[in-house]
């Protein structure tokens, strides 16, 4: 499980498919939003929560 997005695309480099995406993920807050946005932009995670808006 990941929501990284190169570890995807190594695993379908291996003949493996990826069929779903199931985000688990926290609301940021002042405490984990640094957190979250170096995940997003440092480390190319796919969140669920950008996409509605609460990070960045």
């Amino acid at each position: 499980m990941t929501n990284n997005s190169t570890k995807r695309v190594g695993l379908e480099g291996y003949g493996l498919s990826v069929v779903k995406w199931v985000s688990i993920e926290v609301t940021p807050n002042e405490f984990n939003n640094d957190y979250f946005n170096c995940k997003l932009f440092k480390m190319g995670h796919l969140l669920r929560m950008v996409a509605l808006g609460f990070a960045v």
